[in-house]
């Protein structure tokens, strides 16, 4: 058996790899494998703290005897699908911009997790793991998601026979804010994971980003590049996209004015490694 940690570059799945290079004594109570590979997803598209968090989190687990390795999605990068949409002979693979439906402002149904991160993670696993084909034994590896006890309804069950999801956090009943206090007790910190210009960013997240001017630039310009790909028929939907549920354009967004919760309504949207 086998175990890796998806790693998001965000507060959870930095605090599961100092738990892990640290061989914590809470964890090795819950578990019977440490991970030996941690894995990122690169959208592309994530704030630049969080790629420098990447960077020197990549020294320190690689430092630790450990692999670290970075996938990508073949081809073009998700806010990058947008700004060439011209180039396209298919529809980008959809952000959960927010449309207008009969009552209220609505979100697409969210793709972007699935193809730009849960099948590149697993694409790498699976060779890593060198899954014969049509393998129908016992799971061969754990594959770690960082989500804690206050994201309960994101713990995934793998329906593939090869591998198993497991979710330490959960399973030591630790919430995001215990991940906090490890962190400072050891004396590290990690940013918040998510693309600059997701559509589910909080109030406060669009803020940060706001301040950002590179962040908050390509935001801009993803969301004008949709609009403009849904005019010209490229991009399918019902009405024009936006990234705020206010349907007004980001650049105009008064963010003071109040957004729903990253994972608020929208819990099963996620695949659970996206903003850990």
């Amino acid at each position: 058996m086998k175990a890796c940690v998806s790693f998001g570059g965000g507060v959870q799945s930095t605090t599961l790899a100092w738990l892990v290079i640290n061989k914590d004594p809470r964890m090795g109570r819950i578990i019977d494998v440490w991970p030996t590979l941690f894995v990122f997803a690169d959208v592309g598209d994530e704030p630049e703290e969080v790629y420098t968090h990447v960077e020197r989190m990549k020294g320190v687990i690689e430092g630790a005897g450990l692999e670290f390795a970075t996938v990508r999605r073949p081809g073009m990068g998700l806010g990058e699908q947008y700004l060439r949409w011209r180039e396209l002979k298919t529809a980008p693979k959809s952000l959960p911009f927010f449309v207008e439906s009969a009552t209220s402002a609505m979100p697409l149904r969210r793709q972007c997790t699935h193809d730009f991160k849960v099948e590149p993670l697993r694409k790498k696993v699976r060779e890593w793991v060198g899954v014969p084909r049509g393998y129908k034994g016992e799971p061969l590896v754990e594959e770690w998601l960082g989500i804690s006890a206050d994201e309960a309804q994101r713990e995934k069950v793998s329906t593939e026979a090869w591998r198993r999801f497991r979710h330490p956090l959960l399973e030591m009943g630790w919430r995001r804010s215990h991940c906090h206090e490890y962190m400072e007790s050891i004396g590290e910190a990690a940013p918040r994971s998510a693309c600059v210009f997701c559509p589910f960013h909080t109030a406060s997240e669009w803020r940060r980003v706001s301040k950002d001017s590179a962040g908050f630039e390509r935001a801009i310009a993803v969301e004008l590049a949709a609009q403009e790909a849904h005019r010209a028929g490229t991009f399918r939907v019902d009405s024009v996209p936006y990234l705020h549920r206010s349907r007004v354009p980001i650049g105009d967004v008064d963010f003071d004015g109040g957004q729903r919760s990253l994972w608020d309504d929208w819990d099963q949207e996620c695949a659970g490694v996206c903003g850990v």
